[in-house]
């Protein structure tokens, strides 16, 4: 950014203070949390979406017809991938949270009762415990083999099943003790989707109470933070239009995407997190929203940039 020296000077200054903010690499580093959180987001979201996509008539009719069985095939396989990114950045996302706790808060009380919270959630919940240890069944015997089935049901539809095989899971001996209770407890045919769903569901509640936590835990250098943060951002906004016009003028060359524009001028966690937003035109709303926190734009450059969103997203069907 080109600033003007004066300006230049004064968020070198505000730079230094936010440095000088109690706790400040912890509560930087909680970004390294959410960023975990949200690459386990997209994977489930991903996984969740294929299920769904599966369950709807129209489409496993299809899959389910002679002439497609390769397609069915190359559904199983593409089950089996999803399935092994999930579990992979959900140990990632236990990896991360454990670690960021010890070494930020194991040797004083601020935050002792992450460790209450983790035994209670997860240490002995069965369905966090058999995804936890299906991990290890993929890396230490076998990729899971994904079963499909199509019955009719009472109501005089069919039925669209997806899952895995409970005696193939039980040849091996690596399960713990609330894995062993869930499958113990299941049907020898293991709907995906349902311990998928509860699985996020228990994650989702347990991340929400570690930032509701730290919030409280950093409730003052969080306040001086922002109010320094928000004093750099109404300087570096007098840069806004120019670099979003220089930006806007490379996407307009087909050099890159629209949300390209707002790269410049928005934090890496918050671009990236509103990169999951998708429909194009919740993430420009969005986007935009965000950039005008701390800069109102001109009416002309908002204009020219929805007709560019608009133009690529529309060429693209």
């Amino acid at each position: 950014m080109n600033f003007y020296p004066k300006d230049f000077e004064k968020i070198l200054i505000l730079r230094e203070d936010l440095k000088q903010v109690l706790d400040i690499d912890k509560i930087e580093k909680i970004n390294f949390i959410k960023f975990s959180k949200r690459l386990f987001d997209s994977n489930a979201k991903e996984l969740i979406n294929k299920l769904n996509w599966a369950k709807r008539p129209e489409n496993f009719y299809q899959m389910w017809m002679y002439g497609n069985r390769p397609y069915l095939y190359s559904f199983q396989y593409e089950i089996i991938r999803l399935l092994q990114n999930f579990i992979t950045s959900a140990m990632v996302l236990v990896a991360h949270s454990r670690r960021f706790h010890v070494e930020n808060y194991k040797n004083n009380d601020e935050f002792r009762d992450y460790e209450t919270e983790v035994g209670l959630r997860f240490k002995k919940h069965p369905v966090i415990q058999f995804v936890h240890k299906l991990r290890n069944y993929y890396e230490h015997y076998s990729p899971t083999i994904i079963g499909v089935s199509l019955s009719p049901t009472s109501e005089e539809h069919s039925k669209h099943r997806i899952y895995l095989q409970k005696q193939d899971l039980l040849k091996w001996k690596g399960w713990n003790n609330s894995a062993q209770i869930f499958l113990d407890g299941s049907e020898n045919e293991i709907e995906i989707l349902d311990f998928i769903v509860e699985y996020c569901n228990s994650i989702d509640g347990f991340h929400d109470w570690i930032f509701s936590r730290f919030l409280q835990i950093h409730k003052e250098s969080l306040i001086i933070i922002n109010e320094l943060q928000t004093k750099i951002n109404l300087i570096a906004s007098k840069e806004f239009p120019t670099l979003i016009t220089e930006s806007l003028e490379i996407v307009k060359e087909g050099r890159g995407n629209p949300e390209d524009i707002f790269g410049n001028v928005i934090s890496p966690d918050k671009f990236s997190e509103l990169l999951q937003i998708e429909s194009w035109e919740s993430r420009y709303s969005r986007f935009l929203i965000e950039v005008q926190i701390a800069r109102k734009l001109p009416l002309k450059l908002i204009e020219d940039i929805y007709n560019t969103f608009n133009q690529f997203y529309n060429e693209k069907k």
